[in-house]
């Protein structure tokens, strides 16, 4: 029989992986501490220090927290000066406005290009409706050049990460072993020498608060050879004790896997508890994630661990407070986010721009003309959106060749098609093809009110992140609909994925069967989430007295589901 999972409104997940061979990962101290206010908003310091960092190679780092405790939204503005070689990262960012009780950071990557002390100031301009202010955060950090063999450990922002900064001798890879003595036991994942011969960064991860680590690198030539680096010794520091969480170990019999245990938190007493961490199997804290922008609504919902070593999550609300304390403000933090083992971010992108790609509804719709543009007997499909006004077809050249060979005859090259229009690359040809709009691109539900008319409410934002292919519900529904009012709350479940897309786009697998109510809105209530699929449809079912759900999934098995409450 296949296994059977309970409903949990949260995620966690055990990964059976030695720690730090997973989860070093190739890249590049924070400083400064308390609260500077002007007034208008309160930023986390108002000096940073990069530390050491070797030559021509990037460092990246949160520099500052700005955090808007206001009830009205405060325009923002960044403006870099002095040192070139300290980069302002604006995709994960702080935006030009900072919402009413919400937080953001600013990212910079340090790429010192010689050695010595650089320098740089950002300028934060705030401005409301009462008070225009300018903060001043100093930036700095210093190059030092690192020798053939040579090799540098620094803090990072995450209190239990150091970074291991060597220089290869030749061409070949690059690990480091460490633990408590200098007979190590731990050792990260092997990362391959820069092609140019510069010096490369791992982040070393798996060690416990306030402990004296030995580590080394590990250097192994084309030959086979190893090279072992002298030893450095790091200490790592710790979180504040009240957002520590409060963890219990019971061993049954038999011998565990070897592994960690990566927890996403589902609650806490204190309002910036850690919503994610990891611990090993004794229950000793080895790594934790402390959003720097996060608001008092902010959960995690889940964290992923790639296999490049980051992390990927939702940052968002707690959905199932919003049936009884309403949406969430505009500006609420309801993003996507990608961070690397330090904790810093690595690229994001919003709920409300999850389809910015296809647009449709914002610049103008989306566009698929049906017509035999080339004359073969063969309908074609061309998907085209707008960009600033102009429309573009979606596919890239190289797709479009597969159904239009034609195009590649007429351009040969692909600076010869980049940036160029539909009526650029087809004339007048689509003037008689027929044209199917989209202008929302959502899951929702049409409530039929009656003469003809309907009524879209969107699902929730934990459906609108793949396709979904399946609706069953969970309660025997007791008012045919009117909008569902209170006090009836009549739940569902939703699945779906798809992973059969273009290498490009990337597979739609990020959502779990997802449980979600009505009132007023749809909600996000709970999740299915230990095991990921294309789910096909889903079912309710009663055995022995007992709810059960039965999931389908494409080339998979069948999944017994326990309804819980």
């Amino acid at each position: 029989m296949s296994p059977t999972h309970r409903l949990v409104p949260r995620e966690v997940r055990n990964y059976r992986t030695i720690f730090g061979v997973f989860l070093a990962l190739l890249i590049g101290p924070i400083t400064g501490c308390g609260v500077s206010q002007n007034g208008v908003v309160q930023v986390s310091t108002n000096a940073f220090d990069f530390g050491q960092v070797a030559v021509s190679t990037k460092a990246r780092r949160i520099v500052v927290t700005v955090t808007n405790p206001g009830n009205a939204a405060v325009a923002l503005a960044s403006n870099v000066s002095g040192n070139t070689d300290f980069i302002l990262n604006p995709s994960v960012s702080c935006p030009s406005s900072v919402a009413a009780g919400g937080s953001c950071s600013i990212v910079f990557t340090y790429l010192p290009s010689a050695t010595g002390t650089a320098t740089a100031t950002l300028a934060l301009t705030y401005s409301s409706a009462q008070k225009t202010a300018t903060e001043n955060v100093s930036i700095t950090g210093t190059g030092v050049t690192l020798d053939a063999g040579d090799s540098l450990v620094t803090a990072t922002n995450n209190p239990l990460v150091a970074s291991y900064i060597y220089h290869p001798t030749s061409a070949g890879t690059v690990a480091v072993e460490f633990g408590l003595d200098t007979s190590y036991g731990r050792k990260t994942w092997a990362v391959p020498t820069p092609a140019n011969g510069s010096a490369l960064s791992i982040y070393v991860a798996g060690m416990q608060p306030n402990s004296t680590y030995h580590m080394r690198a590990l250097f192994t030539a084309a030959d086979g050879s190893v090279m072992p680096d002298t030893d450095h010794t790091f200490t790592t520091g710790t979180f504040n004790s009240e957002v520590l969480p409060k963890i219990s170990v019971t061993t049954g019999t038999g011998t565990p896997q070897p592994g960690i245990e990566l927890l996403d938190s589902t609650a806490g007493t204190d309002p910036n508890y850690l919503e994610a961490y990891a611990t090993d199997l004794k229950g000793n804290l080895i790594w934790a994630y402390n959003i720097p922008d996060r608001q008092a609504s902010t959960i995690i919902q889940p964290i992923k661990l790639l296999p490049n070593g980051h992390f990927l999550m939702i940052l968002s609300y707690n959905s199932q407070s919003v049936a009884t304390d309403g949406a969430p403000v505009p500006g609420t933090l309801d993003v996507l986010r990608e961070i690397d083992l330090a904790g810093n971010p690595v690229r994001e992108i919003s709920a409300d721009t999850l389809n910015t790609k296809l647009a449709a509804g914002k610049d103008g719709p989306l566009n698929c003309y049906v017509k035999d543009l080339d004359g073969n007997g063969s309908v074609e499909q061309l998907v085209t959106c707008f960009i600033h006004g102009q429309e573009y077809p979606f596919l890239g050249k190289d797709q479009l060749e597969l159904a239009l060979p034609g195009l590649k005859r007429s351009h040969l090259r692909y600076d010869e098609v980049a940036g160029k229009d539909i009526r650029y690359l087809f004339g007048n040809q689509l003037d008689d093809a027929r044209v199917l709009h989209v202008d929302t691109l959502a899951s929702l539900c049409l409530f039929n009110t009656g003469h003809g008319n309907f009524t879209p409410k969107a699902l929730p934002p934990e459906l609108q992140l793949s396709p979904v292919f399946s609706f069953t519900s969970l309660d025997t529904l007791a008012t045919p609909h009117a909008l569902l009012p209170k006090p009836v709350l009549h739940r569902w479940l939703a699945a779906g994925n798809f992973y059969g897309v273009q290498p490009y786009e990337g597979r739609y697998d990020a959502a779990n069967p997802t449980i979600f109510t009505y009132d007023r809105d749809f909600h996000c209530i709970g999740a299915i989430t230990q095991q990921p699929g294309e789910w096909r449809d889903a079912k309710r079912l009663q055995c022995r007295g007992r709810n059960l759900i039965l999931l389908a999934q494409n080339n998979g098995e069948l999944q017994f589901v326990v309804n819980g409450h």
